[in-house]
């Protein structure tokens, strides 16, 4: 799932939660970590993959990492999603989104839907020796 066409789309409805500006650097490696929680009395539909997937508009140089989407199989084992900066960075800030879209059921009953979010990481990219960034952590509750 890699191909931008297959890529699905977040519903409009779907937030967009801004976090905090990260200094990195060319090349560095960083992860992002999936810490979402569903309503009460509901699970992912295990027929329709729910999934994460990288956009990055105007930064689109951003998505070298051939790694841009996966599935999510299990929320509560709080998925990684590593992420590589580029070598050869075309701006000093850049604006990355990680977006989910999760398909769930209420247990009780057939109900099921797809919401989505967005989380939009702003990075300054600067020449400087980073240390490694401690995982980012990726909270919301549907």
């Amino acid at each position: 799932m890699t191909d931008k066409a297959e890529l699905p789309r977040l519903p409009k409805s779907a937030p967009h939660l801004q976090l905090p500006s990260l200094t990195v650097s060319p090349g560095q490696a960083l992860q992002f970590v999936l810490m979402l929680n569903l309503p009460p009395n509901a699970k992912l539909t295990e027929e329709a993959p729910s999934s994460w997937f990288f956009t990055a508009e105007g930064n689109e140089w951003l998505l070298c990492d051939p790694h841009r989407s996966g599935t999510i199989a299990d929320i509560f084992e709080q998925p990684i999603i590593p992420f590589q900066l580029p070598t050869n960075c075309l701006s000093a800030d850049a604006l990355l989104s990680i977006n989910v879209c999760l398909y769930y059921c209420s247990k009780d009953s057939n109900a099921c839907m797809m919401k989505g979010i967005s989380f939009n990481q702003p990075f300054h990219i600067a020449n400087v020796n980073q240390k490694s960034i401690a995982p980012i952590e990726l909270t919301y509750t549907f």
